[in-house]
């Protein structure tokens, strides 16, 4: 969670020295230095690629405040937590992923979290010293409406005409 969190802080400040917020600009200039620090640590890859992508995340989000003239200041992140889309199963009752080459983590779930994710797809993870998010994608009934709201409405219309 420590390395996790200073690769993105180091995503972070390449991204404010560079004026970058786009998660290809980000990647052209980070991910080679994340690669060869990461390297001798074992940590898989695609860490770097979901910490560029958090960094991204943060950095426009940074913009777009300073778009809207909200004053900000340089953006880091203080507690350790890890992200994860990639190569992460449920077996078992546990949330099974690497952590490094050879080396799997397993958090047990609770049965209510089981049951709660029963019949859907989970797509990413975020594990804190405390906690654990699990993102999932839910299949929902198309819904077509009836009728749209929007523009000039026919009761808009009749007002205006009196």
């Amino acid at each position: 969670m420590k390395s996790f969190r200073s690769m993105v802080n180091d995503c972070l400040r390449k991204g404010l020295a560079s004026n970058a917020s786009s998660m290809k600009n980000l990647s052209i200039q980070s991910y080679g230095e994340l690669r060869r620090r990461t390297r001798g640590n074992s940590i898989p890859s695609y860490f770097c690629l979901t910490a560029i992508s958090k960094a991204a995340g943060i950095l426009g989000a940074r913009k777009k405040s300073l778009r809207g003239g909200i004053e900000t200041r340089n953006p880091h992140l203080g507690k350790p937590f890890l992200i994860s889309c990639y190569y992460f199963r449920i077996k078992d009752k546990c949330l099974v992923f690497s952590v490094s080459k050879g080396k799997r983590t397993r958090i047990p779930l609770t049965n209510h979290t089981l049951e709660s994710i029963k019949d859907l797809e989970v797509r990413s993870f975020t594990v804190s010293p405390t906690s654990l998010s699990l993102t999932f994608r839910k299949e929902v009934e198309h819904y077509v409406p009836k009728s749209f709201l929007g523009g000039r409405s026919k009761r808009r219309e009749r007002h205006l005409r009196e």
